[in-house]
């Protein structure tokens, strides 16, 4: 029978949903919260400043898939882990952030930094939410591991009131519970045959990379198609999903696939500035979208079919379900046309570099 406090009851939970770093900047009132992640075998990042170091966090929970966790102290030290959590929210990377407040029995009164910090990190999070007991920090810890990660990832901000934090509790009398164990959303069958054809007597397929598709590690499902003859452009973040070096990598000739595909499919990305809001493509072009939430797959673009689903098991499934089928698109010279387009503005661009004229202009 022990007394711990609310650092040490954090840094347990971190650990129970797989998360075995954290990062900050010390500050009072979350100086127990460093101590317990320490004392419980967590990496602790110090870091020069919230900025920064919420996005090592984020960053950190991008590659390891889990997320990103940031300490920090009150008042300007969370305003501070604005941008960071709103990076986090539109780039879909797992981020929470632990800010310490006021303590709750001095609210309204002036305590040091008091400031209303739900509110202030509200508008760029995914969730938020305040710890009402020392008892309960690992449940919500827990849920927050849980907003910040599933369906489309993003920043969550949990506040620590200071007189929560350095509170002790009796540690048999609080439940650890794991991080469930959650499958990923398979697409519709039917949905997916009739895509399926439509690749199949498309003259123009061209396949979207998102970064959803990088999250979800669809580059060898996603390749599998692109082996067919397909063509293919990558978001930004989506970059090594496959390699930039295959045959098929369309994104040197990005402008004349987007206008002159006939069959778009888009794995685990938006129809956001990217693409063009939607609008680059031919009026004529049938639209496909895969994202895990449905509310992505109503935008400025014509989209015909939504797969509610993840990249990686909806390319397996079109994969399965075009199976031995040719594509119409082989005998055309629709692929061929692009890759003599990227070689030119490749060669182009190359030449541009290699040019030493003086003064470069």
């Amino acid at each position: 029978m022990a007394q711990v406090h609310g650092g040490v009851l954090a840094a347990r939970q971190l650990k129970q949903c797989g998360i075995d770093t954290l990062f900050g900047v010390v500050a009072g009132p979350m100086i127990e919260v460093f101590a317990g992640g320490q004392s419980e075998g967590l990496q602790v990042v110090g870091c020069r400043h919230e900025i920064n170091g919420g996005f090592m966090a984020s960053a950190w929970g991008w590659q390891k898939k889990v997320p990103g966790v940031f300490v920090a102290g009150s008042g300007p030290a969370v305003t501070n882990c604005v941008t960071p959590l709103y990076v986090a929210t539109e780039s879909a990377m797992p981020l929470i952030v632990l800010g310490g407040s006021a303590f709750s029995s001095t609210t309204g009164l002036g305590g040091f930094q008091e400031l209303d910090q739900i509110a202030a990190t509200r508008s760029v999070c995914k969730w938020t939410g305040r710890v009402d007991s020392t008892a309960r920090i690992p449940e919500w810890i827990r849920l927050a591991a849980g907003k910040a990660l599933e369906g489309k990832p993003g920043g969550v901000y949990l506040d620590f009131p200071g007189d929560l934090v350095g509170a002790t509790v009796e540690e048999d009398d609080v439940p650890f519970l794991p991080a469930p164990e959650i499958s990923v959303p398979h697409p519709d069958p039917n949905t997916v045959q009739r895509v399926a054809d439509l690749l199949a007597s498309a003259q123009r397929p061209l396949l979207l990379v998102g970064k959803g598709a990088a999250w979800s590690d669809a580059g060898p499902a996603i390749q599998k198609l692109v082996d067919r003859g397909i063509p293919y452009v990558c978001a930004p973040m989506a970059r090594g999903t496959l390699p930039d070096d295959h045959a098929n990598f369309a994104n040197a000739a990005r402008s004349q696939a987007l206008s002159g595909a006939d069959v778009v499919v888009m794995f685990g990305g938006r129809f956001n500035w990217i693409f063009g809001m939607g609008k680059r493509f031919a009026p004529d072009a049938t639209l496909v979208q895969v994202d895990v939430e449905a509310e992505e797959l109503t935008s400025g673009a014509r989209v015909a079919h939504g797969l509610v689903a993840d990249a990686r098991a909806t390319a397996e499934a079109l994969d399965s379900a075009l199976g031995s089928a040719s594509l119409a698109s082989a005998s055309e010279g629709w692929l061929k046309g692009l890759q003599e387009k990227a070689q030119r503005n490749e060669e182009s661009l190359l030449a541009a570099q290699r040019d030493d004229a003086q003064p470069i202009l």
